[in-house]
């Protein structure tokens, strides 16, 4: 009998090591999810980026070296309502248009300037109708705010964002308060010398519900040479702990490191 009970015991205990494995399985994919919230978040905000700089900042007469010409496709649709500011700015893609950079757009981006961009409490505040950056649908609004040079000499722009976006059904939503000091390439007339520094926390919501919160821990630094955040670290703390992801000490690459609670660490790429 004691040897029953016994046996009893340890299938009981298997029992539960094997209910404890399927919730490790479970966050495994929950984890899985807010990775690819990062993925895809990189990937939208690259790419709303350069637009909204490509529509407000530089060259705005759309000429080859910086503007327009660079990155949206003749099949774009480029208006403002006013030769004056307050101006709204709008890029109308259409069913589908395919700009120099491979990446396909549609529906249509309204970019409100108060005054020009490189002055000192200009803010520019862009909302979507319809619009699409490859299969990935984007509501919501960015509002960007001049707030003029820092003691370095450097321009810095406060930026709040608060949008949502959708790939196969499922939804993420964002809402991150940010600054950003322009680095490199604000006084001169391409866009291939511009680099960022970024700070800055929010929280990123899953399909399911749950509010993650987020915060640089190290600045993240971009340059529109490498085309990616190649230095610094973002924090997120899910319910079942922090998670890290580390985009590297300074070498262009599509890749950041991602520490799980547990201590495990992989690799995600920077593009859904």
């Amino acid at each position: 009998m004691k040897q029953r009970r016994l046996i009893a015991a340890v299938l009981a205990m298997g029992t539960l090591l094997l209910s404890s494995c399927r919730k490790d399985e479970d966050q495994a994919v929950l984890e899985a999810v807010d990775l690819k919230n990062e993925s895809l978040n990189s990937f939208v905000d690259k790419n709303l980026s350069a637009d909204e700089e490509a529509a407000s900042l530089k060259n705005m007469t759309g000429g080859s070296v910086c503007g327009w010409g660079v990155y949206f496709s003749d099949c774009a649709s480029i208006t403002e309502d006013s030769e004056t500011f307050p101006k709204t700015i709008t890029i109308d893609f259409g069913d589908g248009c395919t700009g120099p950079n491979g990446i396909t757009r549609s529906g249509i981006m309204y970019v409100h300037l108060t005054a020009p961009m490189d002055e000192t409490g200009a803010i520019r505040t862009v909302t979507f109708e319809n619009y699409q950056i490859n299969s990935i649908s984007v509501t919501g609004s960015r509002v960007t705010t001049n707030l003029g040079a820092n003691d370095d000499g450097h321009p810095q722009f406060s930026r709040e964002v608060n949008i949502a976006f959708t790939q196969n059904g499922s939804t993420f939503t964002r809402q991150f308060s940010s600054v950003l000091t322009w680095l490199s390439g604000y006084d001169t007339e391409e866009c291939f010398d511009n680099s960022w520094m970024m700070t800055g926390s929010g929280t990123g919501t899953r399909p399911d519900g749950t509010v993650v919160p987020r915060v640089i821990t190290s600045p993240l630094y971009y340059s529109h040479e490498c085309g990616y955040i190649y230095q610094g670290v973002m924090q997120s703390t899910p319910p079942v702990g922090n998670i890290t992801v580390d985009y590297g000490n300074g070498t262009c690459d599509n890749y950041a490191t991602v520490t799980g609670p547990n201590g495990n660490t992989f690799t995600i790429e920077l593009n859904p």
